[in-house]
């Protein structure tokens, strides 16, 4: 039952321990978003409005010019429900 339980959140043949990795591996990812944003809350707080919208079009402009260089075989997904879904059909770690 445990299996069927893992098989179906994505952990493949590795079973407990490769779902404790991905645990692991989440929590890790989790750790690092939190100090990143706490580094960005930071980094912003002595910002003017004005330096704050020209980061945010500096940011918007290297996310278009990455979209624009980006191979066109490898769309970005519009959501994480599309992107959980993309990753299901190539059979990608849950």
């Amino acid at each position: 039952a445990l299996e069927s339980l893992l098989r179906d959140a994505g952990v493949g043949d590795g079973g407990v321990e490769e779902a404790r990795e991905q645990a692991r591996l989440r929590r890790d990812a989790e750790a690092r978003a939190a100090a990143a944003r706490d580094a960005r809350s930071t980094a912003l707080n002595d910002l003017t409005t004005a330096e704050m919208d020209e980061k945010i079009a500096r940011g918007e402009a290297r996310v278009a010019q990455y979209l624009a260089a980006r191979e066109a075989s490898a769309p970005v997904p519009a959501d994480r429900d599309a992107a959980r879904a993309a990753r299901a059909r190539r059979g990608g770690p849950g």
